[in-house]
């Protein structure tokens, strides 16, 4: 399995020009995103109202500046009709998927690697590669783990040493799991799990969680073949992808998620600085993105924001809260893995 040599490099983009009070605001508690609007103010998102009132009060936040509460910032990974939430083949963008090891987020579309002209599958790093801890090779679902999970009125409760068929369900056993123990619970179907098996992890771009800024969280799927039985080069409800497009504020924008469906809205910045919460105390801290106000909810992350009414990507989801999301610009997605729309 090919590893991009990217993946092991500094990523560091040409023009980077970010202004350097971004940096200085984002190592204060509570500020969880900063960019400019189109008049050129600094608009700083603060995590509660408390929060802005402790900034002001110690002259982090001055008179300059606008405030907007924008709650805490989380990975879209879960906390929809067929539903994107159901096993889909050939599987389009905008379904359920995931790393063996996740819950559910997006498949966002296809790509292919200039280079080797593979076809591969685009979304996040923290959806296929488990937030750095996946390895080349491992196994992806369509539809992601937990929407195979029987919830808590299922009766697939675990039993230590059982695996594979037990008690109306199916296990996942330890070959993919290296503790030795089941940690997914599958709802009984007509046939065993292998039948949700859509892929392998093909590589990632790694998250930087000690201090340093980042601009993507993006990795890429290798599909089992045929590809024609196995995924779909369109996004539910959108269409087949153009080519990538440059995205500005005030651009009408789509997407189409796992979660959410097709939602709209309209891009607030395109050079935003946020801090994202990724649970277990690890924090990352990502610069140039894109805001919009709330089109996301959990489980939609990996899905490809397109410009609006046409399929041209501009970004790709992948955090957010009940106030606004976020998206990478998608151009810096496709520079780092050498990709193109098919």
């Amino acid at each position: 399995m090919e590893i991009l040599p990217p993946l092991w490099e500094p990523f560091v983009r040409e023009d980077d020009n970010m202004d350097p009070s971004f940096m200085e605001l984002m190592k204060h508690e509570g500020i969880n995103t900063v960019y400019k609007d189109k008049d050129g103010q600094i608009v700083v998102g603060i995590e509660t109202a408390d929060h802005a009132a402790m900034m002001i009060k110690k002259s982090v936040i001055t008179s300059d500046m606008k405030v907007e509460v924008v709650g805490e910032i989380v990975p879209m990974v879960v906390p929809s009709i067929k539903s994107t939430k159901d096993k889909w083949r050939p599987a389009p963008g905008g379904v359920s998927i995931g790393h063996y090891n996740i819950t559910a987020g997006t498949l966002g579309m296809l790509v292919r690697k200039k280079d080797t002209g593979e076809v591969l599958i685009l979304s996040n790093n923290h959806v296929l590669a488990n937030s750095n801890a996946g390895k080349a090779g491992d196994i992806i679902y369509q539809p992601g783990p937990y929407d195979l999970d029987g919830g808590d009125d299922s009766p697939c409760i675990f039993s230590r040493g059982v695996a594979g068929f037990f008690n109306g369900c199916y296990w996942l056993v330890s070959k993919f799991h290296p503790n030795g123990r089941p940690t997914t619970r599958f709802k009984a179907y007509d046939s065993d799990w292998s039948q949700y098996v859509i892929g392998n992890l093909h590589s990632f771009y790694p998250i930087d969680f000690s201090g340093g800024t980042n601009v993507i969280d993006a990795a890429l799927a290798k599909p089992l073949e045929p590809l024609d039985e196995y995924v779909k080069d369109e996004v539910l409800g959108i269409g087949k992808p153009l080519e990538v497009r440059t995205p500005s504020i005030g651009l009408p924008v789509w997407k189409s998620g796992r979660t959410t469906g097709v939602t709209n809205n309209t891009i607030k910045t395109v050079d935003g600085t946020v801090k994202v919460s990724y649970g277990g105390n690890l924090t990352a801290i990502f610069v140039h993105q894109i805001f919009t106000d709330n089109m996301v909810s959990g489980g939609d992350s990996g899905s490809v924001l397109f410009e609006d009414p046409t399929q041209h990507p501009v970004g790709l989801v992948f955090a957010g809260s009940n106030k606004i999301s976020i998206m990478n610009p998608i151009s810096e997605v496709f520079k780092w893995g050498n990709l193109e729309v098919l």
